[in-house]
């Protein structure tokens, strides 16, 4: 990537025809001018080569690029050597849709293929044996792969195997089949194997099941072998890219989303009356809500437990439903305040300067934090904080490990007695005394994630698009995944990506699938209020949200299984609900954390009682089920 500011307009003709490759591209010319894109005068750049560069352009290296389209002068546009189609409306000879077109190629908008694109592209599935590692003992495993684009725009610009996994019973032939999609970016397909055998078990084999390893994982053209940190799996990148399957510029959600319906394509052309359905979470109900939004009359049901937001938005990055969360619980208000929402992050930017007290001079000096400004100091505290609050509890504690968080701040900014405060509260936050806590931050310091940096990394940055200065949210919060220097690590190997499409997640409108939610009111990661606001922008004959207090990110027990199916059969969803509220309610995650042994019993006595204005409004969500008449679920015509 080019770091000037400016550079000749003319830069195509003083470089000549014969342009450089880069990132170990075999095909160069339109890649280096991919990347100009955050030169200052990238545009005026564009605009200013010749005709002659866009007539030896094929139909696929033009479509890569959305920024570089919208710039082209007309009279290269004229030069193009391919007819204008629905994916090319900016060459229409109607005047109104051409302007429409390049707006919106201006605005990084532009089509997408379509399901009978993919028809097109389809190849058959070739099935073998699968090897050890994807065998269940009692079940019938066979290793199924095909041949799909790196990039769907540019299909003759080369292709890579995909590979998936499938599950079924002995003499028993299913009629239905399920895909699961792992989370991350970067989680293995293998991830839900104890899931997919159970259905597969549960139900009697009617149902096989699918593990798809993720493009850039795995049998799926793997680019690096998962790691313990992005460092580790970048360590050799010259020989990562020497040996790619397919370009990097293509690992994204979007490609991904259109890997599985070419998987589900290639499944109904062989078993054309049964039903299809899918499954994801994290990540994989991102990826599984893109998959059906590509492919909307493909699937007869989707599950998305925990669903990410569709866009970068600063609330995924607070604790606000966390927050909210406690102004609705009595003991948590009588503690934290009515105003939590609002006293909360005000209490964070307290934290921040060394200077509020010398309960917050002590944290500062015991944690090592350092920093020229509140937000560098607040960052370094998150840093500290982060591995705690994303890990799960155990299951024999009555809390979520972000609810802590709270009377730990407030413990600091009350600063009621600093003795307490250093026998109290800082063993706690050093893990001295505490061997739940230490063992908390051991475990996730080495456990052996197969989470692989490198993808999640690619892949988010696509969707997702970084900070690229100080944040904009004051003032700041512990949440995290807050900083964006934790989730992107992209300076290896932004030289590679610059220019590629971005990828624009959008509300789901399908006729066929009905789409079921599943999400814990504790989750973190995966904030309740925007998996609603999902739901609510979803179009779909049938849409379920089921809200699940006492839980996290995951952890719904049996019920969820039965949510699964229930979902895949089309059935009540009433059983899969009382398994998952009775599973929520017998260990039910209490602000008091008061049970026996529990390391944090005592930190509440270090909180001073906040004012509570009663009778508090609001409450949290409720199960919804909203169905809407559809023929073709109505009259059991399933695809």
């Amino acid at each position: 990537m080019v770091g000037a500011k400016t550079l000749p307009v003319n830069l195509y003709d003083i470089l000549g025809p014969q342009i450089i490759t880069v990132c170990h591209q075999k095909r160069a010319g339109i890649h280096l001018f991919a990347t100009l894109e955050k030169v200052e005068n990238a545009a005026d750049i564009i605009s200013n080569i010749p005709p002659a560069f866009c007539a030896s352009l094929s139909k696929g290296e033009y479509l890569r690029y959305t920024w570089l389209r919208a710039n082209f002068s007309e009279e290269c546009r004229k030069h193009l050597q391919f007819p204008p189609n629905y994916l090319t409306p900016e060459l229409s000879s109607d005047p109104h849709e051409r302007s429409n077109g390049l707006d919106a190629l201006k605005m990084g908008h532009a089509p997408r293929p379509s399901p009978l694109d993919l028809e097109e592209m389809l190849t058959d599935i070739i099935w073998s044996n699968c090897d050890e590692k994807h065998c269940s003992k009692g079940r019938i495993c066979a290793r199924g792969q095909l041949q799909v684009p790196s990039n769907y725009l540019d299909p003759e610009g080369g292709s890579f195997t995909l590979t998936f996994y499938r599950y079924t019973q002995h003499n028993q032939a299913p009629r239905s089949h399920l895909i699961f999609l792992a989370g991350g970016p970067g989680g293995p397909g293998l991830d839900h194997r104890r899931n997919a055998t159970s259905i597969s078990k549960m139900t009697d084999g009617e149902v096989a099941t699918y593990l798809i390893d993720h493009r850039g994982l795995g049998e799926s053209g793997q680019f690096t072998e998962a790691g313990s940190s992005w460092e580790t799996e970048t360590a050799n990148l010259k020989s990562t890219f020497a040996n790619k399957k397919f370009d990097e510029k293509d690992l994204q959600l979007e490609p991904a989303a259109l890997d599985v319906a070419m998987v589900g394509l290639a499944l109904k052309r062989t078993n054309p009356t049964d039903r299809l359905s899918i499954y994801g979470t994290s990540y994989g109900a991102l990826w599984a809500h893109e998959t059906v939004r590509f492919a909307p009359d493909l699937f007869y049901s989707a599950v998305l437990e925990g669903m990410p937001a569709l866009e970068e938005v600063a609330e995924r990055h607070s604790f606000r439903d966390i927050l909210e969360h406690c102004r609705l619980d009595p003991f948590c208000r009588s503690k934290m305040g009515s105003d939590v929402l609002d006293s909360f992050p005000k209490m964070v930017g307290q934290l921040g300067n060394p200077e509020t007290n010398k309960c917050v001079k002590i944290l500062h000096h015991k944690l090592g934090i350092f920093g020229k400004t509140t937000e560098e100091r607040v960052q370094r505290i998150t840093g500290f904080f982060r591995e705690f609050v994303i890990l799960p509890p155990s299951a024999a504690t009555a809390y979520a490990n972000v609810q802590v968080l709270l009377p730990i701040v407030k413990a600091t900014i009350d600063c009621i007695n600093v003795g307490d405060y250093l026998s109290r509260v800082v063993p706690l936050l050093q893990g001295i005394s505490c061997p739940d806590l230490q063992n908390a931050f051991k475990s996730t310091a080495t456990s052996d994630y197969d989470i692989n940096f490198f993808v999640g990394g690619i892949v988010q940055s696509g969707y997702y698009v970084p900070s690229t200065g100080s944040s904009n949210i004051n003032p700041p919060d512990l949440h995290p995944y807050y900083y964006p220097d934790y989730v992107y690590h992209l300076p290896f190997c932004r030289y590679c990506l610059v220019g590629r499409n971005r990828n624009s997640p959008m509300p789901l409108v399908t006729k066929k699938t009905a789409v079921y939610f599943l999400q814990g009111l504790l989750d973190v990661q995966t904030p309740f209020s925007l998996a609603k606001k999902v739901f609510d922008s979803t179009e779909a004959p049938l849409k379920v949200f089921l809200p699940v207090n006492n839980r996290g990110h995951g952890n719904f027990g049996l019920g969820r299984t039965e949510y699964i199916v229930a979902a895949v059969y089309g059935d009540s969803v009433s059983t899969a609900q009382n398994l998952i509220e009775e599973s929520a309610e017998s260990q039910p995650m209490k602000w008091e954390f008061a049970e026996q042994g529990n390391p944090f019993s005592q930190i509440w006595t270090m909180v001073r009682n906040a004012p509570v204005n009663e009778p508090v409004q609001g409450h949290l969500p409720k199960m919804e089920i909203q169905e809407q008449i559809v023929p073709s679920r109505d009259n059991k015509i399933l695809y």
